[in-house]
């Protein structure tokens, strides 16, 4: 995949029976970006890239960016991100 650049208030529509949502993007290549609460959904995306850098903007104030589970060779995160990712479940 040449890139994956997701802008400000992106919508992903995702059938009701999606639980997890993975965007793979192999091998180096160009920046991913992530704009401004660009997932509006209740299932943001975890981010599989290990060999580029993951961009993720999010507001100054309330205006969040959720994301999941990040894995990158670089993460930058600007403004208020919210990770949701679940890192340990009992």
């Amino acid at each position: 995949m040449g890139r994956l650049d997701l802008g400000n208030c992106a919508h992903l529509e995702l059938a009701s029976a999606v639980q997890a949502l993975l965007f793979n993007v192999p091998g180096s290549g160009r920046k991913i970006r992530v704009g401004v609460q660009a997932f509006d959904s209740e299932t943001p995306p975890d981010i599989l890239a290990p060999e580029r850098v993951v961009s993720v903007r999010g507001g100054r104030t309330e205006s969040s960016t959720s994301i999941a589970g990040v894995y990158a060779r670089k993460l930058v995160s600007l403004g208020y991100v919210f990770s949701e990712a679940s890192y340990c479940e009992g």
